[in-house]
């Protein structure tokens, strides 16, 4: 991409990102600040008050740090938190989820 562009565009580009920042972890930050919002406005009175980053991941500083999860890591991770909900009474009276419904328009 840095082939198409000239000096003149790449340094508006930087101009940009200082003012209205892009990538990832911007994004990220946006819906911190959406969650902390609702979370604030429907927590108990008095209650705990939450900051964005209270929702955001604790994003690694490079994809070295990324490491993979082996299928029995993910499997043991989707079952305890099945056990949790069960015993917590979250999963109470449900037969079992069910995909959603999905209608499609006749376009004949």
């Amino acid at each position: 991409m840095l082939r198409c562009l000239t000096s003149r565009q790449v340094s508006e580009l930087i101009a940009y990102n200082s003012l209205e920042p892009i990538g990832y972890w911007t994004e990220w930050a946006r819906t911190g600040q959406v969650c902390s919002v609702l979370a604030n406005i429907h927590g108990k009175k008095g209650g705990r008050t939450f900051e964005p980053k209270d929702f955001m991941p604790d994003l690694p500083a490079s994809d070295e740090e990324v490491k993979e999860q082996s299928l029995a890591q993910m499997k043991s991770a989707v079952l305890s938190i099945a056990a949790w909900a069960k015993k917590a009474g979250r999963l109470k009276g449900q037969k079992g989820i069910r995909p959603p419904v999905v209608r499609r328009r006749d376009d004949g």
